[in-house]
């Protein structure tokens, strides 16, 4: 009888033992996913705060962009164009001299210098966005890049974009001027290609070039850099990916969800 109530005993702290090691068990599993989850949530909050410094950042150089150009057109531009207005009656005066005609040379350059301000200050302040569009826009920059000569880019559009809010547009349109200005500076590329491709809502960019595949340290394919730094910023911002490869030439893949950027209907 004694033997038996010893094994009931035994039998009765082996079962509270067991349970006292599920409940540790428990407690410890509870505490490792609430740590999980407030590690969640930290990187949730420091992710958010890092993409709305990024907004901040990228919204003042934008402000900065269009002051410019509004300084550029309003006031460079106009001033130059009273100037040539000025001087371009000074020719007839002159007759078949010779100083008319350095003058008119003269005044040639000052015309395709007011040209590429003017350029320029469109470029810094794109209003053909909201006008025309991202597709038409970008279609009318590489036109545009084309016909200066400097380097010989095609804009290809496969599938059609849904109508997107304002600011992913205007990002995008950033994102291609970035690359496309460093390909002329740095990459030595004779031509260049631009895609979009839209399936369903996802939107892949790839930006190719024949240059070199050895750019100098402050191209956009080096380590650190600011067009690089630029681009990336870019990217994150739009919760996109970004893939850079080196070949013959030069070739950039970034991938974007359309979902969140969709305009408002």
């Amino acid at each position: 009888y004694q033997v038996a109530q010893k094994d009931k005993e035994l039998a009765q702290k082996q079962v509270r033992i067991e349970q006292q090691q599920k409940i540790q068990y428990l407690w410890i599993g509870g505490t490792l996913l609430l740590i999980i989850a407030l590690l969640v949530i930290l990187w949730r909050k420091q992710h958010k705060a890092s993409i709305e410094r990024l907004k901040a950042a990228l919204a003042g150089e934008e402000k900065e962009r269009q002051r410019m150009a509004r300084e550029l057109h309003d006031g460079v531009v106009s001033r130059l164009s009273v100037v040539k207005t000025s001087f371009s009656i000074l020719p007839q005066y002159l007759g078949n001299d010779s100083r008319a005609i350095q003058l008119k040379e003269a005044l040639q350059q000052l015309d395709q210098s007011i040209n590429e301000l003017r350029t320029t200050s469109h470029n810094l302040l794109p209003q053909i966005l909201q006008r025309a569009g991202l597709v038409a826009s970008i279609d009318i920059y590489c036109e545009k890049i084309s016909k200066t000569g400097v380097l010989d880019i095609a804009f290809q559009m496969i599938g059609s974009l849904p109508q997107l809010n304002d600011e992913f547009q205007l990002n995008i349109y950033r994102i291609v001027q970035e690359l496309v200005q460093n390909i002329i500076k740095h990459a030595q590329a004779t031509k260049a290609l631009i895609q979009f491709t839209v399936r369903g809502d996802t939107l892949d960019i790839s930006v190719d070039n024949n240059g070199h595949n050895k750019p100098p340290e402050n191209s956009i394919i080096a380590d650190e850099g600011i067009g690089l730094y630029n681009l990336h910023s870019r990217v994150k911002m739009l919760n996109g990916s970004l893939e850079i490869e080196q070949d013959a030439g030069t070739s950039v893949y970034m991938v974007f969800n359309l979902k969140k950027f969709r305009a408002a209907s």
